[in-house]
């Protein structure tokens, strides 16, 4: 079931022959007793997302899986998640860095910049920073994601654990393109090539994980790699697939794409599932009650058992990753995986289609 839509119309003003243009930017028709909540999600997204891609997105029964790291409540949900008893996938990735970041370095990268994709609280990226201070005596590290206060939390403890390293952060929002820009200044400045991480499951959890590596391809010269973590689908392991994602520390961070509406989790109820035929985790918050607010001008309507995809998160056999990517212009370097085969590091390089 789609949310409901009204388009309220604006009055007519003398003078004014645009009779019944579409509100835009202004508060809803007097006496009306629906919350617009238009200024409250500018206050969590900046310019980053646009109001008409949360609506379209609603329209369609679904949030951009990128809100649920917006604004302070954001970083705060996703600190907490992370830190988490549940969260074990971050901890064996983590785990997998730390043990190979030598080989990934030493071996294959050499001296080389850090640019964190999505950077998250940037631990992760904390054992090849120390690998590369340990061997060149420099580290350089660019904290890249679509919100500022993300952006803080990763720079924030990367200063705490590695004074040494030189850290900046750039808003990125890296579905909408590529950033070659920002790579070409880091690379001119550093006179290094760049090593791109792209960790915990971010391939899988972007809207169109083809147009995401397209983006970072046409941001890397031949010369950078990319690293990329992500679960893989290992054929005994499906049952335990969605598990991880239950938590309540889980739920939280989700369900920030909601609380930017004004939405309260007690107004409706979880639900994850595993959908085989997209090969997918999906998280789904149905409504208890119905709920109406403004945005832009455009009244919406979550009626009263209406399910609304707040994540997903695509999952890959070790031969669908790999199609995936060479289909995008990627050959694989080296490979890393754990004792149980189930979570993957893939090192590529871009190469010509």
């Amino acid at each position: 079931m789609a949310p409901t839509f009204r388009i309220l119309f604006a009055p007519t003003v003398a003078g004014n022959e645009h009779t019944g243009e579409l509100f835009s930017r202004k508060r809803p028709l007097k006496g009306a007793d629906t919350v617009d909540v238009t200024e409250r999600i500018r206050s969590f997204l900046g310019h980053t997302i646009e109001l008409s891609e949360i609506l379209a997105s609603l329209k369609r029964g679904e949030l951009p899986t990128a809100l649920a790291y917006a604004g302070k409540s954001g970083a705060k949900a996703w600190a907490e998640l992370v830190s988490s008893e549940g969260y074990g996938l971050g901890k064996i990735e983590t785990d997998l860095i730390a043990r190979h970041a030598g080989g990934i370095i030493v071996s294959e990268c050499g001296e080389t910049s850090i640019l964190d994709v999505g950077c998250g609280n940037g631990m992760k990226a904390l054992p090849l920073l120390a690998e590369l201070m340990k061997t060149f005596g420099t580290a350089r590290y660019v904290a890249i994601d679509a919100f500022e206060p993300m952006i803080a939390l990763a720079m924030a403890n990367i200063k705490k654990t590695l004074k040494k390293v030189r850290s900046t952060g750039e808003i990125v929002n890296f579905e909408k393109g590529n950033f070659s820009q920002l790579t070409r200044i880091i690379r001119a400045e550093t006179g290094r090539p760049n090593l791109l991480l792209f960790l915990g499951n971010t391939v899988g959890n972007c809207r169109s994980p083809d147009q995401v590596l397209t983006n970072l391809r046409e941001s890397m010269a031949p010369e950078d790699r990319l690293l990329i973590g992500t679960e893989l689908i290992t054929g005994d392991n499906l049952a335990a697939l969605t598990e991880h994602y239950k938590s309540k520390a889980n739920n939280d961070n989700i369900f920030n794409s909601l609380h930017i509406l004004g939405i309260k989790q007690k107004d409706g109820e979880f639900r994850i599932s595993y959908n085989p035929t997209a090969s997918r985790v999906e998280a789904k918050f149905v409504m208890r009650t119905e709920k109406k607010f403004f945005i832009d001008g455009q009244e919406v309507v979550l009626a009263k058992g209406q399910e609304i995809l707040l994540m997903f998160s695509h999952k890959y056999t070790r031969e669908s990753l790999n199609s995936l990517l060479k289909s995008n212009g990627f050959e694989t370097v080296k490979t890393f995986s754990n004792e149980d085969g189930n979570y993957f590091l893939i090192l590529v390089k871009p190469v010509k289609y």
